[in-house]
């Protein structure tokens, strides 16, 4: 620890909630930071739900600023290319992968378990699972045992305890659809290409993973939960029916997707949320990880250099508006991608693949700029 942190922080007990990706890289953080943290988790172990994962630039680049990006980059595979298709395979659009990697770094994709194994190691100090942590009025407790510490942090998900004491009114909106996840082992059938292919009310998703592993999603209405997958992607392209027949790895998941409107505030004294605690968003934009990492780094940076008071507001001021931003964005989205009426279909074919690559290119480079300083490589045109 410099002695820099030393005077600006004057670290002392961090307590922060909840295991999943906010909540390691948090702890990991605090910790560099010279914090004695505990680390609660509900669950009995870490979780693993979602099966894969996209880290778009903007998230490596929060990794990197938290000293995890080597850690991470091991399982993690760079993506090539991704497409929107027509369910026939038909191409609607393509991301510009050349000028993305150029002007801001590469895609990748990571197998959540990896992803949550490397944080845990990073984290490199016990979590301790099966802790209920309760809100009552203004205090928190764990096991019925009230919580005292300089610092608690919010990192419990789109369904927040700590989240109950700052915005009790709060609560998750449904999206109106969800999604099945999985990973299959696809061997030499493993897709090169990252794809997402768009039906009336119906979408697929496919993401090579390291290890000839195939992570897929499905997404349907809210009565997808007792679909019949094979029977509902029944004529789509390949290698769609392939990877829904090849061998399993864990097991397939459905849940229903939601967000989190606006909070009016995302601390309060000494308490602050991070990721979905603070802003959950759907899936459509794929930055719901990456967000969660701008956050962990953003906290990390201000409580390094200001008092803990001056780090926590001025850490809500840079990340709160972008964040709100893209769960506005990402729910937009997942409307138009969900259409299934014909003049609905239509509209979006059409939009898709007549928006100028301009246009597409000045939305994805708003996205990837992030509220994390970048090297000044990354910045260059």
């Amino acid at each position: 620890m410099s002695a820099g942190i030393a005077a600006v922080a004057r670290p002392g007990r961090a307590v922060v909630v909840g295991a999943g990706i906010a909540g390691l890289a948090t702890g990991h953080s605090l910790r560099k930071l010279g914090y004695e943290v505990r680390l609660l988790e509900r669950e009995t172990q870490l979780r693993a739900e979602g099966a894969g994962l996209t880290l778009w630039p903007n998230a490596l680049r929060a990794l990197s600023a938290l000293g995890l990006e080597e850690a991470v980059s091991r399982y993690a595979r760079v993506l090539e290319d991704a497409v929107t298709m027509t369910p026939d395979g038909s191409v609607l659009s393509r991301l510009p992968m050349d000028k993305l990697r150029r002007r801001f770094g590469p895609l990748v994709s990571v197998y959540r378990p990896e992803l949550l194994g490397t944080l845990r190691d990073s984290y490199a100090a016990p979590v301790e699972f099966s802790s209920e942590v309760d809100a009552a009025g203004s205090r928190l407790s764990v096991q019925g045992e009230p919580i005292e510490a300089d610092l608690i942090v919010g990192a419990d998900g789109i369904n927040s305890v700590v989240r109950r004491l700052l915005a009790p009114e709060i609560v998750s909106r449904p999206a109106g659809y969800g999604a099945w996840r999985g990973v299959a082992a696809t061997g030499s059938a493993t897709p090169s290409v990252a794809s997402e292919t768009i039906g009336p009310g119906k979408r697929f998703g496919l993401v090579p993973l390291t290890g000839e592993r195939t992570y897929w999603f499905a997404v349907l209405g809210l009565d997808g939960g007792g679909a019949d997958l094979v029977r509902a992607f029944e004529g789509w392209h390949e290698p769609i029916p392939d990877v829904l027949a090849a061998p399993a790895i864990g097991e397939r998941s459905y849940l229903p997707l939601a967000d989190l409107p606006a909070l009016p505030r995302w601390h309060r004294g000494n308490v602050v949320l991070v990721g979905d605690a603070a802003h959950a968003m759907t899936p459509n934009l794929g930055q719901g990880a990456a967000q969660a990492l701008e956050d962990v780094a953003s906290l990390a940076r201000h409580l390094e250099h200001e008092p803990p008071a001056q780090a926590l507001a001025a850490y809500v001021d840079q990340r709160k508006r972008r964040a709100e931003l893209i769960v506005a964005r990402s729910r937009a989205f997942g409307r138009l991608a969900q259409a299934s009426g014909a003049v609905g279909v239509r509209l979006r074919t059409a939009l898709l693949r007549r928006t100028p690559q301009a246009i597409v290119w000045r939305q994805l480079a708003s996205v990837m700029e992030g509220s994390i300083s970048a090297p000044a490589a990354d910045r260059a045109p």
